[in-house]
């Protein structure tokens, strides 16, 4: 089977699947008004693997040479310029931090390296008192730790990542299309498509309606076993066990639920999810106020 795949629908729709950010990244454009040629749909598909691939290697945990390690790497004592694309969700992260009263902070990233499931790629002497607020961002995206920390963006790179190659489908000329990386979902288009979430035993699908325009995010606690479908049944997002810490306590929330954020962009519901996930309760207000739905399945 060719890497473009035609439905046997009225619908023309070609798909591309494959591995990118620890999950399996699907994607598919819905060219049903036969506007876009091979050539234009091969462009698409290039470009917008290559937003989410540039974002993997900027935002890596795993990779030393990333964006992210050199920050936890040098920002404590010197200021870091880092891309665009890094510092842009910095001020996403920072922005999650002061609306959520510290719920949403990517300073857990030394906790999660001290219980295994991040790799060390140097020594971490991370305050214990550190939260978002001891990140700076200057300007000419440079970065500064006022004192030693370590950030992991694990809880909202993911979300970012969906959006550019969103981004890079439009500007490609694709006016329909989803994108799902692993449970992180957007939809770019005017025409419904049905949403499903994996419940936590990964034995039943969870209809959670559809969703036009929008992003649809999901994540789960202890494990992380999210399967969201779009126009038809996706790849499956199993994935080794994760966490979410709290950074209040700096503990792991341990209780099993299922959550999920319908949210105007995925950087937004991906990191929406931590939010709900941590706090474990809907306020409807507050979530209203990022023009947020909150789900809890």
């Amino acid at each position: 089977m060719s890497p473009d795949t035609i439905t046997a629908e009225a619908k023309r729709v070609w798909r591309r699947c494959r591995p990118a950010m620890g999950t399996f990244v699907d994607i598919a454009i819905d060219d049903t008004r036969g506007a876009l040629d091979e050539r234009d749909r091969h462009e698409a598909m290039t470009a917008a693997f290559a937003a989410i691939d540039r974002v993997a290697a900027l935002m890596s945990f795993h990779d030393a040479n990333s964006d992210l390690s050199r920050l936890n790497a040098a920002a404590s004592r010197s200021r870091v310029r880092v891309h665009p694309w890094t510092y842009d969700v910095l001020v996403h992260a920072r922005r999650l931090f002061e609306a959520s009263g510290g719920l949403f902070d990517c300073t857990v990233g030394g906790d999660l390296v001290e219980r295994g499931l991040l790799p060390r790629h140097h020594r971490i002497a991370q305050a214990s008192a550190a939260s978002f607020a001891d990140v700076d961002l200057l300007d000419d995206d440079h970065v500064v730790y006022r004192r030693p920390l370590c950030l992991d963006l694990g809880g909202i790179a993911k979300g970012y990542a969906v959006d550019r190659a969103i981004d890079a489908l439009r500007s490609q000329g694709v006016a329909s299309a989803v994108v799902n990386a692993g449970g992180d979902l957007r939809v770019l288009g005017s025409e419904p498509v049905p949403i499903h979430v994996r419940d936590l035993d990964g034995a039943r699908l969870i209809d959670a309606g559809t969703l036009a325009d929008g992003a649809f995010a999901t994540s789960s606690t202890p494990w992380f076993t999210a399967d969201v479908t779009g126009r038809s049944r996706s790849a499956s997002s199993r994935q080794a066990p994760g966490a979410i810490v709290d950074p209040r306590a700096r503990r792991v929330v341990e209780d099993r639920q299922l959550v999920s954020i319908i949210a105007p962009t995925c950087v937004l519901a991906d990191g929406l999810t931590k939010v709900l996930a941590i706090e474990g309760a809907c306020d409807l207000a507050w979530f209203a106020a990022f023009d947020a739905v909150p789900l809890i399945h």
